[in-house]
């Protein structure tokens, strides 16, 4: 090993936790960017916590029980891990947690945070994608075929496209981390004198393929999503939720195309090397964060808001339209 703590032969490039030593200069996040880190993420958590505890108290309310409390589960639990997949992060980029280390236990430990929020950001995303699916699926079994209307059909009936969908997500993850892995490499920066450490793909030969097969994936849920929040779309909107489905995807849409352009195009900014980092990290942060308290507004808080004003005020807001005085013959409030 080198007196700098690279080894011969890395180069500028990366290089494992276990060529670290003592005296190497470090950059370290920013305090105001690690309490970001640390606040926004945990915020957003919190939020989808209250939003579980919400829908568990309150799921035999009429109000909540037709937006149906199964799946509302599962949007809240998508929110809850795309909002902490930012906080594997932390001790990531905390690089003084790993001056010295032995390149052992901690090396694997930094390994695990870096795939850790690349599984937490696709099943979060996933678990609400087909949990609206099948809830707009079981809505369209309910009220579209004339025959079924008055016959109990539970979530479980329903859940078909959900185990798919889920099935083919983590066999996506469990191969892309058994053959291309994000690891945690240290790096060279501002002339060679300082370093720091990043997760990243250090070999990429299957990643084009399994990208290929996710981005496919991605596509066919939300067209199928869009279409069918379309055929629903007259459907009453407290049962359909039709409306706040298609606004939370074209916002999901923009905050993806914004912040994706923010990222690539970042090393074109003219930042001073030590800066790039805490201005990319800032930008997932703000983005997960945004998207998890956007998916449970735009889903949950109307809800939440409803048995606020009915608890205040002894009924629910004029524009509010029940289905048979808060039942329906179609049974969509039955979760049991």
């Amino acid at each position: 090993m080198d007196d700098d703590g690279i080894n011969e032969g890395g180069g500028s490039g990366g290089s494992g936790v276990g060529d670290i030593i003592k005296d190497q200069i470090w950059y370290d996040m920013p305090i105001w960017l690690l309490s970001i880190n640390l606040v926004l993420p945990i915020l957003a958590v919190i939020y989808g916590v209250l939003s579980w505890i919400f829908v568990s108290k309150y799921k035999n309310k009429p109000i909540v029980a037709m937006g149906q409390p199964t799946f509302l589960y599962s949007i809240c639990a998508g929110a809850i891990l795309i909002a902490s997949c930012m906080l594997f992060n932390i001790p990531v980029v905390v690089n003084g947690i790993i001056r010295g280390g032995d390149g052992s236990v901690t090396s694997i430990g930094l390994d695990v945070c870096c795939n850790l929020m690349v599984w937490a950001s696709y099943l979060g995303y996933y678990f609400v994608y087909t949990a609206l699916l099948c809830k707009m699926y079981r809505i369209i079994l309910i009220t579209e075929e004339p025959l079924r209307r008055g016959l109990m059909i539970l979530p479980k009936h329903v859940m078909g496209p959900y185990i798919i969908v889920m099935i083919l997500v983590i066999s996506l993850l469990i191969a892309w981390s058994a053959t291309d892995p994000h690891q945690f490499v240290v790096e060279r920066m501002e002339n060679d004198v300082k370093y720091t450490g990043n997760c990243k793909l250090v070999s990429a030969e299957h990643t084009v393929g399994i990208a290929l097969v996710s981005t496919m994936a991605d596509t066919i849920v939300e067209i199928a999503l869009l279409i069918m929040a379309w055929k629903i779309r007259h459907v009453n909107r407290e049962l359909g939720d039709s409306k706040r489905i298609f606004k939370m995807l074209f916002f999901l849409l923009f905050t993806h195309v914004v912040f994706g352009i923010l990222i690539f195009t970042s090393p074109l900014w003219k930042l001073r090397p030590s800066l790039l980092p805490s201005i990319q990290t800032l930008v997932y942060i703000i983005r997960f964060s945004i998207d998890s308290v956007a998916i449970i507004s735009f889903l949950i808080l109307p809800r939440i808001y409803y048995v606020w004003y009915e608890h205040k005020h002894g009924h629910l807001p004029e524009n509010v339209v029940m289905i048979g005085r808060g039942t329906t013959s179609v049974r969509v409030n039955n979760e049991q």
